[in-house]
Order: structure tokens, then sequence, then C-alpha cells
């Protein structure tokens, strides 16, 4: 089993939002199988998943395309690696090696 990250990319109107999401898989080939599962039902709007479906398969329309989801892509990634990408992504000061050291403790 491997860990992959997968990006996404609403867009909502004028707004776009980016997220990551973490997969547990096989390998690449299941990590975007899954990814593609989770688009289809990215959004609520009581509609079948395939009524999301466009004619690229990394692309979802919700609400009569009025929200857009693109996978901007899929890629094995260390757990170590995500947790820094997302302290780095989410801090507004640089933060010392030394505050992200966590001795004895297992996620």
């Amino acid at each position: 089993m491997k860990l992959f990250e997968y990006h996404t990319k609403e867009i909502n109107g004028e707004q776009e939002y980016h997220n990551t999401h973490l997969i547990a898989a096989e390998n690449i080939d299941k990590a975007w199988e899954i990814a593609r599962s989770h688009a289809l039902e990215w959004y609520p709007d009581n509609d079948e998943p395939e009524q999301h479906k466009t004619d690229d398969p990394d692309v979802f329309e919700f609400l009569g395309g009025c929200i857009m989801l693109k996978i901007q892509g899929v890629g094995e990634i260390s757990f170590e690696e995500w947790i820094r990408s997302q302290i780095t992504y989410h801090s507004i000061t640089e933060i010392p090696d030394e505050l992200l050291k966590v001795e004895g403790v297992q996620l």
C-alpha cells in the first residue's frame, strides 16, 4: 500500500478553490480510480453521479455546470512530505525545523 496525494481545483463562478486529498492505494492507477470516484460525488446536488461526468475524465460538473471540479494531478507522496507541504501552505511565517519535531508521536 502506498500514499498518494491528489490535487483538485473547484471553479465556482469567478472563484477558484484548490484542495489536496490523501489516498491509500496499491498503485497509481488505483489512486486515479479512487480520485475520480471521489470527484463524482464532490458536491451534493442530488443528481446521479453519472450526470457529473464530462468528455474529460478528470473534469466534473455540478448544478448544471455552475460548479466545475478538475483533478489537477495524482502522485505518490510520503506522509512527511505531505505534512511539511501543508505546514508550508498554511504558514504565514517561516517555521523553524525545531518547532516541527514531534518525538514519540505516531499519527
